[in-house]
């Protein structure tokens, strides 16, 4: 695909993530998205043929910013720095962007097969990608080797998930890094 094609996808997906945190998942339509950016209807389907597309694409670009920020954060100095960087910069942004997002797209795929298999594929690689990191610092000696990757994986994503969901409704953002901070320490470090 040419980069520009590659760049207006972005820019669909980017408003419809935006669009979602802003009116709630089940209320973005194409025309909506469409709109937001100033394109036409056709326009939007020459790039998504569907709204399931578009959230589908949606959850691979979250997938593929979180594994950029794991990438980024595995770089720091120590883990309390790491897990910072995860926390802010993925489990609760400042800005806050695509957080309504993420929760609704789990409760759209109650509902839609083809967006609860998008989901469940981006869940297993995302368990795969955090186990394969966590294996890594094992083998740097960073992290205990009693430590199984591939649960440790699975309970750090319900933990972040909890703390996206509990942002929603309430959580603190001091509270939520204490309980961040505390289920890290406890799960993998020596």
């Amino acid at each position: 695909m040419p980069e520009y094609k590659e760049e207006v996808r972005k820019k669909i997906v980017h408003a419809a993530i935006e669009l979602s945190d802003e009116e709630g998942l089940a209320n973005v339509r194409m025309e909506d998205v469409a709109k937001k950016l100033g394109i036409s209807r056709t326009t939007l389907y020459l790039y998504f043929k569907s709204r399931e597309d578009l959230i589908t694409q949606a959850h691979k670009t979250f997938r593929q910013g979180i594994a950029e920020v794991l990438s980024s954060a595995f770089e720091k100095e120590s883990y309390e720095e790491t897990f910072s960087a995860i926390f802010n910069d993925f489990i609760y942004p400042v800005n806050g962007f695509g957080t309504r997002s993420v929760i609704e797209m789990f409760a759209e795929a109650i509902r839609n097969d083809k967006i609860n298999a998008a989901m469940e594929d981006n869940y297993l690689a995302m368990r795969e990608m955090i186990a394969g990191i966590i294996e890594e610092q094992k083998g740097k000696g960073l992290i205990s080797e009693e430590v199984d990757p591939i649960r440790v994986s699975e309970i750090i994503q319900s933990i972040t998930l909890g703390i996206k969901m509990g942002s929603v409704v309430g959580l603190g953002r001091d509270e939520a890094e204490k309980i961040w901070k505390s289920a890290i320490k406890k799960l993998i470090f020596k």
